[in-house]
């Protein structure tokens, strides 16, 4: 072989071989962008769990806000106080209703996963008995609610006050801050109790603000609580859908 041939082989070589590895690198980027776009709806199906409990988190704070207010604080230790406050939410936040909206909103995100994943089997290898037959493995997590946050501080003021407060001659009614729609007003950072009726009288001025306090603390604990749970159940649903995405490509190279 003339030294001619030697430099076309070898150019021939070098042409399919860096073509090759284009094609491979290409179609890495696809993959990892496909990749990308499952931890877009991965995020899209976590807000839209988030908003589905607005509601929830509306009603139960009105509950625990009654609850609070029919009853007097047990002792007078921040230790009592807190555990008191957190059975409190605890009994009106139920696991059983916390766990339906996120195990449907779970199924909702693997049945999108499995959807999507099928399209691009048939994009990438046009192979339908490939794509239709495609199936994720079964997930599973647990649903564990957070401790919903105490506002001690907020308690100790009223506990620590030197002068007894005349609940009687309030500029306010204490029943009329659990009623229906408070919830809502208070997810939306609106206070309970205006201006006008704080002035009333010094007792109204001391404890009007710290209710106020309270109740939106309530509200933002119970939804922290609610977000940080459906946090930790799709960052555990996040890092099973991770872990297989091996798999996945393995399947597309096996349908090529």
């Amino acid at each position: 072989m003339n030294s001619k041939n030697k430099i076309v082989i070898l150019i021939l070589w070098y042409t399919i071989s860096t073509l090759s590895s284009y094609a491979q690198t290409k179609d890495t980027i696809t993959l990892e962008s496909f990749f990308q776009n499952e931890k877009n709806i991965i995020e899209k199906h976590r807000i839209l769990c988030k908003e589905k409990y607005n509601d929830y988190i509306a009603t139960t704070t009105e509950k625990v806000l009654n609850d609070l207010l029919a009853y007097k604080l047990p002792n007078k230790t921040s230790e009592g106080i807190t555990k008191y406050y957190q059975n409190i939410c605890a009994s009106n936040l139920k696991i059983e209703d916390i766990k339906q909206p996120i195990t449907k909103q779970i199924n909702e995100l693997i049945k999108e996963i499995i959807t999507e994943r099928k399209k691009y089997i048939l994009y990438v290898t046009r192979n339908h008995i490939y794509a239709n037959k495609y199936h994720a493995a079964s997930i599973k997590f647990i649903i564990k609610r957070k401790t919903v946050d105490c506002p001690i501080d907020l308690f100790m003021k009223i506990i620590n006050h030197p002068i007894p407060i005349d609940w009687s001659s309030l500029g306010f009614n204490l029943s009329s801050l659990s009623k229906p729609g408070t919830g809502q007003l208070l997810l939306n950072q609106k206070e309970l109790i205006s201006a006008q009726q704080i002035a009333k009288n010094e007792d109204s001025k001391f404890i009007g603000p710290i209710i106020n306090q309270i109740a939106l603390s309530t509200s933002t604990n119970i939804k922290n609580s609610l977000y940080y749970t459906t946090d930790q159940v799709f960052d555990d649903v996040e890092k099973i859908i991770i872990k297989y995405e091996p798999n996945f490509s393995k399947y597309i190279h096996e349908a090529n």
